[in-house]
This record gives C-alpha cells, structure tokens and sequence, in this order.
C-alpha cells in the first residue's frame, strides 16, 4: 500500500470513481493515479458528482480558490434577536 497526502490547498480527484480526498491509501500496483487539483477545483467536481451531500448548503468559491459554506436563506440566524440569551436563560431556569 503507499499512501497519498495532498498538499495545503490541493486534493487528489479520481474521476473514474468520482470521488476527492485529501488523503489516499492505494494498493501496490494500482493503475489509476489520481489527479492532484486545487481544492477549489477537486469540491466543484465532487458537488457535480454527489448533489445530495450539498443539498443543505451552497458552496461559494472565490478566485483565490477559497471554499466558504453559506447556509440556506431559511436556516436560523444566531446574531440579533437575543438567540444567545435565550438559550442561557432557558438553560438557567433547567438548572
């Protein structure tokens, strides 16, 4: 076996399994080499494959190649409306 490390801000794509890793073990004699790409790059690839694992979240991609996840419009903010101390107050009234 020998085994695959991407280096910072890279991944390894395997396009005939559709699949991206940061890390890799492959067996000796393994014919296919993965691809290392930009980690930008391998996540777009890997959310045209496998739609259902984004399903929940939007990944936005800038220029440099940085992936930031931004929640769904409906998903609950936690800033503004006192959230957080609502949450202490009503674990203060369980305790």
């Amino acid at each position: 076996m020998r085994e695959l490390v991407a280096p910072e801000g890279k991944m390894y794509v395997c396009r005939k399994a559709k699949m991206v890793a940061y890390a890799l073990m492959l067996p000796d004699g393994a014919s296919d080499t993965p691809e290392l790409l930009d980690e930008a790059e391998a996540l777009k690839l890997d959310r045209e494959w496998n739609p259902s694992l984004y399903a929940d979240s939007v990944l936005e991609i800038d220029p440099e190649g940085k992936v930031e996840p931004t929640p769904p419009s409906n998903a609950p903010k936690l800033d503004g409306g006192g959230f957080v101390d609502k949450v202490h107050e009503k674990l203060a009234r369980k305790g």
